[in-house]
């Protein structure tokens, strides 16, 4: 090759490897947790009723988990402050998985990880609130079923509401 054909094969990668770096370093700031405007997800329109536990069995709780405009939220977590976040889902089979996190300034992260099969919901649960001087890490499960009697009927701008007002006195977290 010439000297000239090098500088042009170098430009050429170079500008190629800035196309994949920059297209990474958006996928790796978005994340799988974010949609565009006026996307919905596959679980839009459905809620689950059920249990969240602990891992350890120390504490069980009845939550219900919506799905609404590409979001989800816990009905038990928005009383204690956490926003409703964005989910990811794929078709795995029979099973519909998601992910998504939801965030509290004030009491953390709990990122979930479950799967939906024949009206059936299962999702792993990890919670971390770090503070300087003590960090909660700790796991939990939400296990149930969808909900027949309306509960898919609720509504994206009122858990942000409820999200944003004050912590319930019942919120345990």
């Amino acid at each position: 090759m010439r000297p000239r054909s090098l500088i042009l094969a170098g430009i050429a990668l170079a500008f190629l490897s800035a196309v994949l770096i920059q297209q990474l370093a958006l996928r790796s700031v978005a994340g799988d947790r974010t949609y565009p405007t006026g996307v919905t997800g596959i679980l839009d329109g459905r809620s689950f009723v059920g249990q969240l536990k602990s891992v350890d069995g120390a504490n069980t709780l009845d939550d219900t988990l919506h799905f609404s405009e590409g979001h989800f939220w816990s009905s038990g977590c928005t009383k204690c402050s956490f926003m409703p976040g964005s989910y990811w889902t794929r078709q795995n089979g029979a099973a519909i998985e998601f992910q998504g996190v939801l965030e509290s300034p004030e009491r953390g992260r709990f990122t979930y990880q479950g799967s939906v099969v024949d009206g059936r919901v299962e999702a792993k649960i990890h919670w971390i609130r770090e503070r300087w001087y003590w960090t909660v890490d700790r796991d939990y499960v939400f296990e149930g079923r969808i909900d027949d009697a309306g509960g898919s009927s609720a509504n994206l701008s009122s858990a942000r509401s409820r999200a944003l007002g004050e912590a319930a006195p019942t919120c345990t977290i």
